[in-house]
């Protein structure tokens, strides 16, 4: 049992490495200072001498050489070639180390010291020498034998053969060590429904002793008397796994610890789609699978339906063809594992008005490209190459013009580099060609710009809405070309067909103007906040650029066409949500003076709630609000009161006026401490989360 306990603490053990350099047994060579495989630097060459009963993992030392004669090794063991003084070191030593030389010499002279980083017996008084050269005491070690040395600071020792009478045979260096073991690691490999595979990687000893790794599955510290480590095994409830890896010498690592949830199914990653090519009204795509990322990387099949139509089970990489107008959903599944949420797409057509204008660019060889002098706006600039404009419209931003090139291809830059439109209209379409070089051809970082993520085709063209009017902002990624800018005018479509999810509630920034009069499945609404609560007011028109909220049926997915505003239509008043008209990575929870809130679903609650490096995509919109409003303590989320609402119970709403701490169950009953869940308050309804 003692040893039990004592297994439980990290602990260590010393010991030491004995490197051995037996000179007589090494290959017969010359050591020249000249060039070669070795490295020479102010008449020094430094050579990597192997020793003979180690592995090359403790191989630390190396030895340098300089001299005006060569060194030789051979049957007698080391030695320099010819009649002058030599000079060699030995490096990467550590205070501690033990040195022992063994040499021969047949003078009063055998090993010089030059620096003073030792201490020890330096043979008997009647065979020492000690002189002075240049005012620096010297000492000479004249034994014939063996003699120990110990270094005193991590370096190097430096020593000198006087003549080439002296013969070394032998060096050994011992190094003491402390032995440790690293902890073990554990990792969840597999997954089948409930279970999950746990797999333990055991520590190793810094000695090379062997070593077993001991685990427990109920929170408690492991020891040498636990379950041993041999194989996978599964579990099928959340659980504490704990493991510790202990040498053959008693020596522990510390415990490695993970919480593993089990018990319920993982759901996979929703597959994605990728657009081929496009003839006519039809589009011919792929959908595919990914789950690298889910535990036991499954191999997914997908299931898509057209039109809510009979389902079609299909492996990952599949093509298929989809006409414009009809709605696709898919998903993946798998064995074992939840299926993935739902995508839901509608095929939109081409968009289909005049070309305003179109230029492609391309050169008959390479030429740099400059920033012209002319600023527009204070900081967009014409491209100049071969001292001529390269576009009419296309400008830089104010950035270093450094590795671009104009090439056969189009144009060309090897760091990720902006361009601009100025003065472009809203609803204006926009196609960029372009061409793949060492990275794929890829329009990014867009400002003003709404990607029709349908007709784009990855890698070849790619192509955005403009969502308002004024300039527009993109990024092509380097080492592709960009070789054409096509722009359509801003023909309308009739309607824009929108899907709210089962959660309900979805915001969005639309390109278009928008009439909801006519919807009957989807509302929007504008926000105005007042402390921690949000008023979404419905709303009959929605600007292009304006973001607001929509609102579907409860608790099932809603898809309903939009009529498309043939007026002029502007942003209604009082409306605080920010519109997103290029997607942001991360949004931070503040900025400045205010605190962001995004849309989101957290414990089954849809809500706004605060940001936390979140990403928000193109087309949809958030809130910013004044930080100092909310409060000393401000929650996590906001309230969401719908003023299109009323309760249909007269005598609570009256109620309900004559107090603003009053709060009703739908049922009619007052609530003095309100949970969370949906109350009558003021005669509206509203949800506390």
């Amino acid at each position: 049992m003692l040893l039990s306990i004592f297994a439980l603490l990290p602990q260590t053990m010393r010991g030491e490495t004995v490197t051995t350099y037996d000179f007589t047994k090494m290959s017969a060579t010359d050591i020249r200072l000249s060039a070669g495989t070795a490295t020479i630097k102010n008449n020094r060459t430094s050579i990597y001498l192997p020793a003979q009963d180690i592995s090359d993992f403790h191989n630390r030392f190396y030895f340098h050489f300089r001299s005006e004669s060569a060194w030789t090794l051979g049957s007698a063991g080391l030695k320099m070639k010819g009649s002058k003084d030599a000079y060699f070191s030995i490096t990467n030593l550590s205070a501690g180390d033990r040195v022992t030389i063994s040499f021969t010499s047949k003078n009063k002279y055998g090993i010089l010291f030059t620096n003073s980083n030792v201490t020890g017996k330096f043979g008997d008084y009647s065979n020492s020498y000690t002189v002075v050269e240049n005012g620096v005491p010297e000492i000479w070690d004249q034994m014939f034998n063996e003699n120990t040395y110990t270094v005193n600071n991590d370096g190097q020792l430096d020593l000198q053969l006087k003549q080439a009478e002296t013969i070394i045979t032998k060096i050994v260096i011992k190094t003491e060590k402390t032995e440790s073991v690293s902890s073990p690691t554990i990792a969840t490999t597999g997954a089948n429904g409930n279970t999950r595979t746990i797999s333990i990687t055991k520590g190793a000893s810094s000695f090379g002793s062997s070593v077993k790794t001991y685990y427990t599955t109920d929170g408690t510290d492991p020891s040498s008397e636990s379950t041993e480590y041999t194989a996978p095994f599964t579990i099928d409830e959340t659980k504490t796994i704990k493991a510790v890896s202990i040498s053959s010498t008693g020596v522990a690592s510390d415990i490695a610890s993970t919480e593993i949830a089990a018990g319920t199914k993982i759901q996979l990653i929703a597959p994605y789609r990728t657009t081929i090519s496009r003839e006519g009204s039809i589009t011919t795509l792929s959908l595919n699978s990914n789950q690298s990322g889910v535990i036991g990387n499954p191999t997914a099949t997908i299931a898509y339906t057209i039109n809510d139509g009979a389902e079609t089970e299909i492996a990952s990489g599949t093509t298929i063809t989809v006409n414009d107008g009809e709605k696709l959903t898919y998903y993946a599944k798998a064995t074992g594992y939840d299926k993935s949420i739902n995508v839901v797409e509608t095929a939109t057509a081409l968009y289909s008005g005049n070309t305003i204008w179109k230029e492609t660019y391309a050169n008959t060889g390479d030429n740099g490209i400059s920033r012209g002098s002319i600023a527009f706006d204070s900081w967009y600039y014409n491209i100049i190459a071969d001292k001529k404009k390269i576009s009419e419209r296309l400008l830089a931003t104010d950035q270093s013009v450094q590795n671009w090139l104009y090439r056969t291809t189009g144009i060309y830059c090897g760091k990720h580099k902006k361009y601009a439109l100025l003065n472009m209209k809203a609803g204006q379409n926009i196609t960029f060609t372009g061409k793949s070089g060492t990275n794929k051809f890829y329009i990014g970082t867009v400002t003003n710009l709404e990607k029709d993520e349908w007709n784009s085709v990855p890698g070849e063209k790619y192509i955005f809405n403009v969502v308002a009017d004024g300039n527009v902002e993109f990024q092509v990624d380097r080492y592709a070309s960009l070789n054409g800018i096509e722009v359509k005018d801003a023909s309308l479509p009739s309607t824009v067909s929108l899907t709210v999810s089962s959660a309900g509630l979805a915001t969005y920034t639309p390109s278009y103007n928008l009439d909801f009069s006519s919807a009957s499945n989807i509302t929007a609404y504008k926000a105005a906040v007042s402390g921690t609560a949000i008023t979404l007011t419905k709303v009959t028109t929605v600007a292009a650029g304006e973001g607001v909220l929509l609102r579907g049926k409860a608790g099932e997915e809603t898809t309903e066409a939009i009529a498309v505003a043939t007026s002029a239509t502007t942003a209604n008043a009082g409306n605080e949500f920010v519109p997103v008209t290029g997607e942001i990575d991360q949004l931070a929870e503040t900025d400045g003076d205010y605190t962001n809130f995004v849309l989101n679903k957290v414990d089954g609650v849809v809500g706004f709630y605060k940001a936390n490096n979140t990403h928000v995509a193109a087309g949809k919109a958030y809130l910013k609000v004044l930080t100092s409003t909310l409060g000393t303590e401000p929650g996590k989320s906001m309230k969401l009161v719908f003023d299109d609402e009323t309760t249909g119970i007269t005598e609570v709403s009256n109620a309900a006026k004559a107090s603003d701490k009053a709060y009703y169950t739908l049922s009619g009953q007052r609530v003095n401490a309100p949970v969370k869940g949906l109350y009558l308050h003021n005669g509206k309804k509203v949800i506390i989360k």
